[in-house]
């Protein structure tokens, strides 16, 4: 019955009005969401029904994604000042950025990304803005302005001169995430912990995160003459640095 059933279906969009799920967009992106909200169909969202539950039963429906259609580029960044010290890329934080992507499966088919990331300078810039669009789609290119942005083609991190530290690291953080396919709240977070770490720093969080490189992945980093910032720690290592991290508990008063 389900397939005779599903092509008389229609979703509900934002438009408030039925169209069918192959020209409508699930809302997995919520940055998407606010840019193509006049110009896209996107299925409307149930507030009793979780994103997680609602997406996965939209992209059974056949809606396309949005996270994953959403296109961008930097647009009108006149740069100022390169930096010969970077303030969130530092090659720490670039090789915990990496054994974050490798420790997942598919990490192969974002090899040349990855490459970029490695190879990626800091610049400030006086004016930034982000164009983006929809793949596949027909609506129109729409422009933002944004305090941070991985040009990951041209290998820069574009940083606004007048935004905040904070706002530039939460805006690169999140368009490191996008890039590399971890949409959402939780791979933006991750990306944030992650950006301007030193090297002590990196070696707590890899000790507490037990992200280890496999053969096939140092073989990859080697041709491309990549040399690792973090130390590799031996169990023993490992195990005290995670000891020391933790929070001293105080002696109990009897």
């Amino acid at each position: 019955w389900w397939v005779q059933v599903k092509p008389r279906l229609k979703v509900w969009t934002t438009a408030k009005r039925f169209d069918a799920p192959a020209s409508v967009y699930a809302p997995d992106d919520t940055l998407a969401e606010k840019i193509f909200s006049e110009t896209a169909r996107i299925a409307w969202k149930p507030k009793d029904l979780t994103s997680a539950k609602l997406n996965r039963l939209l992209g059974i429906l056949g809606c396309r994604s949005l996270a994953r259609n959403l296109r961008s580029r930097s647009a009108h960044a006149v740069v100022t000042q390169f930096s010969s010290e970077p303030r969130f890329l530092t090659p720490a934080s670039k090789d915990l950025l990496l054994r974050w992507i490798c420790a997942a499966d598919g990490w192969s088919s974002k090899r040349q990304r990855l490459e970029q990331l490695l190879k990626t300078d800091e610049s400030q810039v006086t004016d930034l803005r982000v164009e983006y669009w929809l793949d596949g789609n027909g609506t129109h290119v729409s422009s933002d302005e944004a305090d941070a942005f991985w040009s990951s083609h041209d290998r820069r991190l574009c940083l606004r001169k007048d935004a905040t530290a904070k706002a530039q690291q939460a805006a690169a953080a999140m368009s490191i995430a996008a890039q590399f396919g971890r949409h959402g709240k939780q791979g933006e977070d991750t990306v944030y912990r992650l950006l301007g770490l030193e090297p002590a720093d990196a070696r707590r969080e890899l000790a507490e995160r037990k992200w280890e490189l496999s053969p096939e992945q140092r073989e990859w980093l080697q041709s491309v003459g990549y040399n690792s910032e973090i130390v590799e720690l031996t169990a023993d290592a490992t195990n005290q640095i995670a000891r020391e991290s933790r929070p001293a508990i105080p002696p109990q008063t009897p």
